[in-house]
């Protein structure tokens, strides 16, 4: 234990630090009054297994467990693609289409000898390229054998939507192309194939997906709902429905059996069978096959066959309503529920389709109003637990028990909050049990909003971190994307004067904290895939590439290109709270601070830079200082001269390091009433453990 006096000077000596900090980031706390065990501001960091503060992986442009690399590191000729080029060893002929400027950058697999193929990312075009030695492999020396594009890199728009289709027949991301005013393309992809050709067209400016059965569907609230069913197949359109039922409106006579019912008109594949009633007359029709194709405005012809003796009898199909302009399309229950743009309905109306059949709506039927009659319009639709499905709207929050076993017109409808509201449907996700969404008051969870609705108090989970949600630009909150992966709320937004989400911020579930915010990602969209059993978190951005976050690569095989986005490397850093020794009054003299950091499981050494402030400021990230008065020291030196940080040292921590620990004299530093700390790496990953400062308070001064 640390001596807390020294007889020899009769001096006091002060301890403050924290030792671990999953309180998280609280930036919008003012420094001196953040709780232990959390910081001022993590720039690209997230936490370890063990909740300490480490740099978050890097996103790169790949599709399985490969080495990445850039051609040009390769060889110096990256650019032909005829003849031979050598560099290192490097004996290969390409042939193919030329890779000019089109290339952003590969994925390659190779080994010492011959390998099966390789993965290429980052065309423009999706041409398949081959590359194969040409002569005997000298021990030692690499060899490409195959190299195939995969073509998702660079499209003609921003990627804005993302979803992936995952049964047991195929596997495939299913992207939407922007072009800066409207939808541009819908694309299909499966994996370790080509992009496919685009496959629909809408002019809405957003577009919903959602798998059902085996389709994937889709629509933009401009346009007709669509699906796909395999990569690169053409999208279906549903502009109309099914035969649900046919009333009987001549029952007939003289039947001895049961006639052929026929359909014709419009659709195609319905079909029926007649059953008998008492008097030998048709009593109703059981649909086998609904068909599709149908009209509800040109109905299709039902005809019955004659009896040998009596009266035909005749129908009239009742077809299914797909409601116009679809949007805010999810799935549910093993149902679809949209929303529909059309003003001809109302904006608080859900429509609901078949159980299991995206094919079969009833606009008139299966619909339901969630609304008090205020107008207030819907924002998003988002499935909860149990059979609830979450409704925002722009002023309300509401949930819908959208139980199967009951006709949706006795489904129960309740209103949870008529006091915050939705303002982006892109950032709603379940969590959990949970349900988190952005709304003019910061970033919200259904449950506490469920658990305060008896106190009429409903606190954003945002609120340490308010002063970056007052920074969006709210002309384009719209354009925000957010994922749930790994047991964390991620949600990127443009901040200040940007148009696109420039800023990701993490919320750590199990935590229950934010661990910071990213730079360098540009999301557009996320989604998780599990190709082949592998969870990764994927998303596209505004330059129509597409990316995987490498955080499944084991700490122990991890190499500098895990903490780079592809291939391009980012600062991450850590400002500590203000430390004031829990002593409120009086002036300190530094003593001593000391930095607990690992280096273990990175395969490289890294530097780190240490910095201390003692204004409770610092610029990078434009905070505004606490106070603008000059303060006075007894000496009368201006304390206010401490605008930016100022560098305690620069250290190399050798790759392996288990447990480094350095520590700083304080003691030149001059007086403070509370300090700040820094740990700063310009590339690579930084690992801070705790932080650990002592100081001597000084008397208090009576008069300023």
């Amino acid at each position: 234990m640390p001596l807390l006096e020294n007889n020899a000077t009769d001096d006091q000596i002060l301890l403050d630090g924290d030792t671990g900090f999953t309180g998280g980031q609280a930036s919008n706390v003012r420094r001196n009054l953040i709780k232990e065990g959390a910081y001022t501001a993590g720039k690209n960091i997230d936490y370890d297994v063990f909740g300490n503060l480490v740099t978050r992986r890097g996103a790169s442009q790949e599709t399985a467990d490969a080495e990445t690399s850039r051609w040009e590191d390769l060889s110096t000729y990256w650019e032909y693609t005829t003849g031979t080029a050598e560099q290192t060893g490097h004996d290969v002929t390409g042939t193919g289409t030329a890779w000019t400027a089109d290339v952003v950058g590969m994925t390659l697999t190779y080994d010492t000898g011959p390998v099966d193929g390789g993965i290429v990312t980052g065309f423009t075009s999706a041409t398949e390229i081959t590359v194969s030695t040409n002569q005997s492999v000298a021990d030692g020396a690499y060899s490409l054998t195959t190299i195939s594009v995969w073509g998702i890199s660079d499209l003609d728009g921003a990627i804005i939507s993302a979803e992936v289709l995952d049964n047991s027949s195929t596997e495939l991301f299913a992207l939407a192309e922007y072009d800066g005013a409207s939808v541009k393309n819908i694309r299909t992809l499966k994996e370790g194939s080509s992009m496919s050709a685009a496959i629909a067209t809408f002019s809405g400016t957003d577009v919903y997906f959602a798998q059902l059965s085996d389709r994937m569907y889709w629509c933009d609230g401009s346009g007709v709902l669509q699906y796909i069913t395999t990569a690169g197949s053409a999208g279906a359109s549903i502009t109309v429905g099914k035969i649900t039922s046919i009333t009987i409106t001549e029952q007939g006579s003289g039947y001895t059996a049961a006639p052929t019912v026929g359909i014709s008109g419009g659709g195609a594949s319905a079909a029926g069978t007649a059953v008998l009633g008492y008097n030998l007359g048709v009593a109703r029709v059981d649909i086998t096959n609904g068909g599709t194709g149908y009209s509800s405005s040109a109905p299709p012809t039902v005809t019955f066959t004659a009896p040998t003796s009596g009266t035909t009898a005749t129908g009239v199909a009742n077809v299914s309503q797909l409601p116009s302009k679809p949007k805010l399309l999810t799935s549910h229950t093993n149902r679809l529920f949209c929303c529909s743009a059309d003003t001809a309905y109302l904006p608080d109306q859900v429509f609901v389709s078949g159980i299991l059949d995206g094919e079969s709506w009833d606009v008139a039927g299966d619909q339901i109003r969630v609304t008090k009659g205020d107008g207030d319009p819907i924002i998003a639709l988002c499935p909860w637990y149990d059979f609830k499905l979450v409704v925002l709207k722009e002023r309300s929050i509401w949930v819908v028990d959208a139980n199967p076993a009951q006709n949706v017109s006795d489904w129960t409808i309740s209103l949870l909050s008529d006091r915050v509201g939705c303002v982006s449907h892109k950032s709603v996700q379940q969590v959990g049990a949970d349900v988190y969404f952005l709304s003019r008051e910061g970033i919200q969870s259904v449950s506490n909003i469920e658990a305060g609705s008896q106190a009429a108090v409903q606190v954003a989970i945002s609120a340490p971190i308010d002063d970056f949600i007052n920074r969006i630009n709210q002309d384009h909150w719209g354009k925000c994307a957010s994922a749930y992966y790994g047991n964390r709320y991620i949600l990127s937004l443009p901040l200040d004067d940007s148009e696109i989400p420039n800023t990701t911020l993490v919320y750590n579930t199990l935590h229950k904290s934010w661990s910071g915010y990213w730079d360098g990602w540009e999301p557009r969209a996320f989604v998780v895939s599990a190709f082949g059993g592998k969870i990764r978190l994927n998303f596209g951005d505004e330059e129509g590439k597409f990316y995987t976050w490498r955080d499944y690569v084991d700490e122990s095989n991890a190499t500098i290109t895990d903490y780079m986005d592809d291939l391009d490397t980012y600062e991450s850093e850590v400002i500590s709270r203000g430390y004031n020794f829990k002593e409120m009054y009086s002036d300190k003299l530094g003593y001593q601070v000391e930095f607990d950091l690992e280096n273990f499981y990175f395969n490289e050494s890294q530097d780190v830079k240490f910095y201390y402030l003692k204004n409770m400021s610092d610029d990078i990230l434009g905070l505004v200082t606490e106070s603008d008065s000059v303060l006075d020291a007894e000496d009368d030196a201006s304390l206010d001269s401490w605008s930016s940080r100022e560098e305690l040292g620069a250290e190399t921590i050798s790759n392996r390091e288990s447990h480094f620990i350095k520590g700083y004299n304080l003691l030149s530093k001059n007086k403070f009433k509370e300090i700040q700390f820094v740990a700063h790496a310009a590339s690579g990953r930084l690992a801070l453990q705790a932080v650990k400062t002592s100081a001597f308070p000084d008397t208090i001064d009576p008069q300023r």
